[in-house]
């Protein structure tokens, strides 16, 4: 069953790349509920207050990379221990194995898991996403090789690298520099919302 499980996992990922982050995700939709209303309260993340949209991530804390150090963690450590350590922190598994799934919930971390990673977006938005989530990274790998829906900007465009794609794109994406687009969730904000209606979706 695990195997048949990843097997879909990839084949969708080939075909839609990191569709699942943005349209199927449990916790991507409560961080985006988090995100949402502290919007509506007018709070700024703390740490794009100076640089809002920026997605230079100084330092170790805020750097993408992480995803893959979480990923790689969990792997080794299901590996030591012939178990999957990683479910009994997964914020994703937490969200279901709730009260509603009929299970039994773990006091102390697994409770506790949820509402840490939604007091992350006091920092930045979407900062489990973009700097923790292991099930993302494992998706940005394969996605690489997903050569499908990729948002493009038009090359008569008169506002080109004006960064607002990058504000808005819940990963930081600046379509103008990016290259393989293997973090782009296909959420397609960067086109809905684009101030100057210059973005595409290319089908390759």
């Amino acid at each position: 069953p695990l195997l048949v499980g990843v097997a879909v996992f990839v084949v969708v990922t080939l075909f839609l790349g990191r569709a699942f982050c943005a349209w199927s995700c449990p916790l991507g939709t409560t961080i985006d509920l988090i995100d949402n209303a502290l919007q509506k309260l007018k709070f700024k993340p703390f740490f794009t207050r100076r640089n809002p949209g920026k997605d230079s991530s100084p330092g170790i804390v805020r750097n993408w990379v992480n995803k893959y150090a979480v990923l790689a963690s969990a792997l080794t450590g299901s590996a030591l221990f012939r178990s999957p350590v990683w479910c009994s922190l997964c914020p994703i598994g937490t969200l279901c194995r709730g009260a509603i799934a009929g299970a039994e919930l773990s006091f102390g971390a697994e409770l506790l898991t949820v509402p840490a990673v939604g007091a992350m977006s006091l920092g930045e938005k979407r900062f489990w996403c973009r700097y923790l989530c292991p099930v993302g990274g494992f998706l940005t790998i394969v996605s690489k090789l997903n050569p499908f829906l990729k948002p493009r900007v038009r090359h008569d465009a008169s506002h080109r690298n004006c960064d607002a794609c990058t504000t808005l794109c819940p990963e930081g994406i600046n379509i103008c520099q990016e290259k393989s687009f293997a973090r782009c969730t296909k959420c397609f904000d960067c086109y809905t919302k684009c101030p100057f209606g210059v973005v595409r979706i290319g089908f390759l």
